[in-house]
């Protein structure tokens, strides 16, 4: 017997991909779960072109329970990014795979918290240390499981 899709399950459970708007020059990224939901991210997929001023960035990730001040989870990249170049970032669940090259890398993978939920009004910042304000994140996709609250 062929499976048939459940349409309640499918309007209140979904696996999604959403495209997040892209900040202005300097600033971070800001996705805030909207209410009545809950999300469980599986990826963040994002690139970052950075200006010529000498500096070296390290993208972090954090998640807020209350917003500034209850981080309940982070991640940070190993790498460092240097001035006039583009990175493209994949934070996914799971181990991230090491480069022993030592060359420059071009993809950088980190590994996120499995199983990182957060409910309504929580939200989820990506940011570079020593960012400048020419810096700009764009291609902005976060993979999730959403939940509908009743």
């Amino acid at each position: 017997m062929p499976l048939t899709a459940n349409a309640a399950f499918t309007e209140r459970h979904m696996v999604e991909s959403i495209a997040i708007p892209m900040p202005a020059a300097g600033a971070p990224i800001i996705y805030a779960v909207p209410d009545n939901q809950v999300i469980q991210v599986v990826g963040l997929y994002f690139a970052l072109a950075t200006s010529g001023v000498v500096a070296d960035r390290r993208v972090v990730v954090h998640a807020y329970q209350d917003v500034g001040t209850g981080v309940v989870q982070g991640s940070v990249a190993s790498v460092v990014q240097t001035a006039t170049t583009t990175y493209d970032y994949d934070f996914s669940c799971g181990i991230a795979p090491v480069d022993a090259s030592g060359d420059a890398p071009s993809l950088v993978v980190v590994p996120l918290a499995c199983g990182l939920q957060l409910q309504a009004g929580e939200e989820l910042h990506i940011y570079a240390l020593r960012m400048d304000v020419a810096d700009q994140f764009a291609a902005i996709t976060m993979r999730s499981y959403r939940w509908k609250e009743d």
